[in-house]
């Protein structure tokens, strides 16, 4: 069984088990990484509890390693557990996200208002049948045709494609055989891409993958979109996906859009410099104060997913590029590693709206 096979059946098994397996999980995750970090003071400890007891008892496994990964102490972080079992369940319904978390449906959900454009789809798979760019039938040599027009190409799950697994790149016309095989192969929905020609600020940070923006939106009970949490995926040196869980990086976005001048990997690893052995904090996102803003429109079409995790190109021309909109299982530990808890001060509002309903 290769890596991906596994990490499909792990997906799997994480979606069908209860909250209450799922927490525990996580939790044992946490004790395991944090046999390896100095222990919290009492203090902090007895900090955490005047937080969390009210709402859901907590060990300090999270709290403890994501402390010892930043080096600053917050009872406000969200324990990985609570957030897998409990908030992200409570604000994005499982069952509707799971259905609507598709690929082959962005076009149709979510509506370009030409400031977020999605990628040139050249077709896509539903349900056994491959479709082109219109929703028309077609055959898979037709879809070659098409392909061959374009220098690169990727061949996505439509569903099953977190982490970068999934995920298949071609270049044409050399891997016209390959792709037709493989799309002869494919037993699931997917989607058939162009690739994308990206921004220089965004290549120069590694120029083997496209590295994309995550942005956490969270729409509030009283009709607010905040931006929780901002951050930009590095691929891992010769790798076309920029999936810390491929090995890749990840570092925290400034609100004025500059890089912070240390990133982490899922260890909790430190980098301070591009694969190209650039300062991270040399580098600034283009455009990226207008970003919140189309996010902010764009959440709107979601209403009924409160908690959103945005996948950002930019390409050549700086226009934004909705890769993925993680509608369940959003990561939460890049987050705070690189930018802190990620409800600040609201963490005592969440947990009041999560676990007091």
């Amino acid at each position: 069984m290769n890596v991906i096979e596994i990490y499909k059946k792990l997906h799997g098994f994480l979606d069908s088990i209860s909250d209450k397996r799922r927490y525990y999980i996580f939790e044992n995750l946490r004790r395991r990484q944090a046999k390896r970090f100095q222990k919290l003071t009492s203090v902090q400890i007895r900090a955490i509890n005047a937080l969390f007891d009210r709402y859901h008892k907590v060990k300090p496994y999270s709290h403890s390693f994501y402390t010892n990964v930043s080096g600053v102490f917050s009872p406000d972080y969200i324990p990985d557990s609570l957030w897998y079992a409990y908030i992200e369940p409570f604000y994005n319904p499982r069952t509707l996200a799971k259905c609507m978390d598709d690929k082959t449906l962005y076009d149709r959900l979510l509506h370009s208002d030409g400031e977020i454009v999605h990628p040139k789809n050249i077709g896509c798979k539903i349900n056994g049948f491959w479709l082109d760019s219109e929703f028309r039938h077609i055959t898979e040599k037709d879809l070659i045709i098409e392909a061959e027009n374009h220098p690169v190409v990727f061949l996505k799950e439509a569903t099953d494609s977190a982490g970068g697994h999934g995920v298949v790149r071609f270049f044409m016309p050399d891997d016209k055989e390959r792709l037709l095989e493989a799309l002869a192969e494919m037993n699931r929905n997917a989607v058939l891409q162009v690739g994308i020609n990206q921004h220089p600020v965004m290549q120069a940070l590694n120029p083997s993958s496209v590295n994309t923006i995550r942005v956490l939106s969270h729409l509030t009970s009283d009709g607010r979109v905040i931006i929780r949490s901002t951050v930009v995926r590095i691929g891992q040196a010769g790798s076309f996906v920029d999936n810390a869980s491929s090995g890749g990086f990840t570092v925290g976005v400034n609100p004025d859009g500059s890089l912070k001048n240390v990133g982490y990997d899922v260890t909790g690893k430190k980098y301070y410099t591009s694969t190209n052995g650039l300062m991270l904090d040399t580098f600034n996102i283009p455009n990226y104060g207008h970003l919140s803003e189309c996010i902010e429109r764009f959440a709107w079409q979601l209403p009924m997913f409160r908690l959103l995790s945005w996948d950002i190109a930019i390409d050549a021309e700086g226009r934004f590029i909705l890769i993925e909109v993680n509608m369940h299982s959003g990561q939460l530990d890049f987050h705070q590693m690189n930018n802190g808890p990620v409800f600040g001060q609201d963490t005592e509002n969440v947990l009041k709206e999560v676990f007091l309903r």
